[in-house]
């Protein structure tokens, strides 16, 4: 498989290999989590760590809290952010990356190979522009990358829709206030000149044809059609497969793309888009209007705390850095 991250770093970026760790007798001092002294080019130290992000890595202490001080400045990790990292920080963000690559290389491969070749293809079915719109969190991800490509992007968090619902008039009530915390509004879609792609991965199509039902009740009166088009990834069962579908094809001839490429034997975009580890790399939490009263009222409450933002987890902003440096690169 390829790993995406092989960069030239300065050769003395550690001062032992990780295998001198078990001669080490000394303690962990407060002045070792000194990010300070990490943001410089040249990284010194000599002590070492097993870091939670990764699965069987050990690496640099300092090296992991110059990655946290950066992403403590802010609950995500956004094109703006990306914007404003100097050299030095882009450089340790690069090393913890490979890391970060190799311990999940088969999920941040997939986001980043199916990410760039979803890119193309709606770029090229809508090359005068568009909204896009990531139903619930396995479309997630493809929002990212085109969100950090420069692109408009909107964020639905709704779970467990794709049987027959009956969405409660709370939900739908506490519905509609999210959906005009992000600007998704029937004002907006009527006014708006691109089109609105609301897209998730389905093979049936039920949440599609669930989520549109759900915008077309009257208290949120967001009806299809107009500047309005579900476009499910690939063709499926849904009544929406039918020409609006991104990928002209089924689910299974993405899997031999893939498995043509790499050398996989298993069905790897019917696993990876359903994996529970990708959708969590993105941070968009799990909603099921079923179950909403009172998780679901927590997520919100939490989310307008945060100005309209849902709170980014470590591993989230490294996935977003990744994709940020593999779009701008």
């Amino acid at each position: 498989m390829n790993i995406y991250y092989n960069y030239n770093l300065p050769s003395n970026l550690y001062s032992k290999p990780y295998l001198n760790y078990k001669k080490s007798k000394s303690k962990f001092q407060s002045s070792d989590l000194n990010s300070s002294i990490c943001l410089k080019e040249n990284i010194q130290c000599d002590r070492y760590i097993k870091n939670v992000a990764f699965t069987s890595s050990l690496t640099d202490i300092h090296l992991v809290n110059a990655v946290e001080s950066i992403f403590n400045r802010s609950i995500v990790f956004g094109p703006e952010e990306y914007k404003i990292l100097s050299s030095a920080e882009l450089n340790v963000l690069r090393e913890y990356g490979k890391h970060f690559t190799e311990a999940n290389s088969k999920i941040v491969n997939f986001i980043l190979d199916f990410g760039k070749l979803f890119s193309e293809r709606i770029h090229k079915k809508y090359p005068n522009g568009f909204i896009f719109v990531s139903v619930g969190r396995s479309s997630a991800f493809l929002a990212k990358y085109l969100e950090f490509q420069g692109e408009k992007v909107k964020y639905c968090p709704i779970s467990n829709i794709r049987h027959h619902i009956e969405f409660s008039p709370y939900f739908v009530q506490q519905y509609k206030k999210y959906l005009d915390s992000i600007g998704l509004t029937n004002e907006f879609v009527q006014k708006t000149q691109k089109p609105i792609i609301i897209t998730d991965y389905t093979h049936l199509g039920g949440t599609l044809d669930n989520f549109s039902n759900l915008l077309a009740m009257p208290q949120i009166g967001i009806n299809k059609g107009g500047s309005v088009i579900f476009s499910p990834i690939t063709k499926g069962n849904s009544r929406y497969s039918r020409g609006n579908n991104i990928f002209d094809c089924w689910p299974h001839k993405i899997n031999n793309y893939f498995e043509d490429k790499y050398g996989f034997s298993d069905a790897l975009y019917i696993d990876m888009m359903g994996n529970d580890k990708t959708k969590k790399f993105t941070s968009i939490p799990h909603l099921d209007p079923v179950s909403y009263n009172p998780y679901g009222e927590k997520i919100f409450n939490k989310y307008y705390q945060n100005n309209n933002r849902f709170e980014e987890d470590f591993n989230t902003k490294m996935m977003n850095f990744l994709i940020a440096d593999n779009v701008q690169g």
